[in-house]
């Protein structure tokens, strides 16, 4: 093919002449074109071998909600473990991790971006790449099987206490199932709320959803488009964290003036090292209990989490074991934790950032930090949102139905502490529908549930206060 070929000598023609010889020279140049078009798309490989990109042209594909509602139905057939205190990696393994895999067997994992390589090549903006993008095309996931597209969000306090639990969880449970860059690390979104739990459970929900998926329209297409069956999980696992102090023989005053010798644990107070005094943990939930503070935005986030009626009661009221030990900053934290799972599987359910493809898994815990060994965990609460259906099991919101007492750990052995909610120690799964959105989203995905104060919504300094009027979000419980 010569240079005139690519040319049509129009010229001098009018009318119907002309359109025709454009029409037969289109059609010779498709002709000429065909035998190298498997070199010019695929770059000398069968297109057919790639039927993710094949797919990104085609057309809607329906979702078949059959498998994943099956593996739903799986996880919550499971015996749970719930409220009760013990090694991290126990829950971890038994309960967080085997949900999840739960949800996730029969299909597809996709979370390392190297095999996203089926999308189209983004320029590197001047950057030296370390590998070339066409060449690792070939690392591109089979869109064609049934996949699933997986994130991860985890919260904790930003107490530096709460940094070997951090560790343990993404060793654990982030390596899984959070996304993982072309060059092999850990990527997810990990918020440090003062506290812990969440400072906006429709704001985390909206940032862990948007930054795996909604900002990549083409790999959602591809996904999508890829197997009626596939569809996109998002995990959040939301926690607070309560020190554990062991008595021996010492003496702890409470924040109401009684003194323990002969009890287990002081849950509230924890020792940094052999070399400290032992400490308020977590301090910003202590503090806004004894001590509240309207100019103070942390005071007033929790405040508004934990409910007025149990910010009354827990200041007025202390909740001990069977025992004796005071497990009042417990509950509170507890309380604080799921609170923030409510709002976060609101907002991915009936606040609208979950399609119909999409599935969350929402986890509510509490750390216990203790002194020269591995913190504990108590996993308070999980549940689960897909095709307008919320579920839900574990400790409630409120604190008058909260309960404890002191049990043996069947592995190390030791005594640690059960919470149990409504007098009962086995949790009832509880599930709603719901017609989505619940409320309207702004331009960033969020909606404003914690407002900060204005005169007369009832918070006061210091003392109790008469519970605000205003309308509480959905709760099972």
């Amino acid at each position: 093919m010569g240079p005139s070929f690519f040319k049509p000598r129009l010229r001098g023609m009018k009318g119907g002449a002309r359109s025709m010889a454009t029409g037969i020279w289109l059609v010779s140049l498709v002709s000429a074109l065909s035998p190298h078009a498997e070199a010019i798309l695929g770059r000398g490989r069968s297109f057919s071998s790639r039927p993710s990109l094949m797919r990104l042209r085609g057309g809607r594909v329906s979702f078949d909600s059959g498998l994943a509602r099956e593996c739903l139905e799986k996880m919550w057939n499971r015996d749970a473990w719930l409220g009760v205190e013990t090694q991290p990696h126990r829950i971890y393994f038994e309960e967080i991790l085997a949900d999840r895999f739960c949800l996730t067997g029969p299909f597809q994992l996709i979370r390392d971006e190297l095999t996203l390589s089926f999308n189209r090549p983004r320029s590197s903006h001047g950057r030296q790449l370390l590998f070339n993008q066409t060449r690792v095309a070939d690392c591109a996931i089979d869109l064609a099987h049934p996949s699933c597209f997986t994130t991860l969000g985890y919260t904790t306090c930003g107490d530096r206490i709460c940094m070997q639990s951090a560790d343990t969880y993404k060793l654990a449970v982030a390596s899984r199932f959070a996304s993982m860059t072309e060059y092999g690390d850990t990527k997810f979104e990990f918020f440090l709320p003062m506290g812990g739990g969440t400072d906006s459970g429709p704001s985390l929900a909206h940032v862990t959803m948007s930054h795996n998926f909604e900002s990549d329209p083409r790999i959602k297409a591809a996904v999508y488009k890829g197997n009626s069956k596939s569809f996109v999980l998002v995990n959040i696992d939301i926690t607070t964290h309560c020190g554990r102090f062991d008595m021996g023989a010492s003496k702890v005053e409470s924040f109401l003036g009684n003194e323990y010798s002969d009890v287990t644990a002081i849950y509230g107070m924890a020792q940094e090292s052999v070399f400290r005094d032992p400490r308020q943990c977590c301090y910003s939930i202590i503090r806004m209990l004894r001590n509240f503070k309207l100019s103070n935005a942390v005071h007033v986030r929790l405040r508004k989490q934990l409910g007025e009626a149990n910010y009354n009661f827990l200041r007025s009221n202390e909740i001990l074991a069977d025992d004796g030990s005071p497990v009042t900053y417990l509950v509170a934290a507890s309380i604080i934790a799921v609170q923030g799972m409510y709002d976060t599987l609101e907002a991915l359910g009936p606040g609208g950032e979950l399609d119909e493809r999409g599935l969350g898994h929402v986890t509510a815990s509490v750390c216990l930090n203790k002194e020269g060994q591995e913190d504990r965990l108590l996993l308070c609460a999980k549940g689960t949102v897909f095709k307008s259906q919320m579920t839900v099991q574990g400790l409630g919101t409120d604190a008058t139905l909260y309960t404890a007492k002191i049990v043996t750990d069947a592995v190390t052995g030791g005594d640690v502490v059960q919470l149990t909610y409504a007098g009962s120690d086995d949790m009832e799964i509880h599930t709603k529908t719901y017609d989505p959105p619940l409320q309207k989203k702004d331009e960033y995905g969020s909606s404003e549930l914690y407002p900060s104060p204005k005169k007369g919504d009832g918070l006061k300094e210091g003392g109790v206060s008469k519970p605000s009027p205003k309308k509480k979000p959905l709760r099972l419980f």
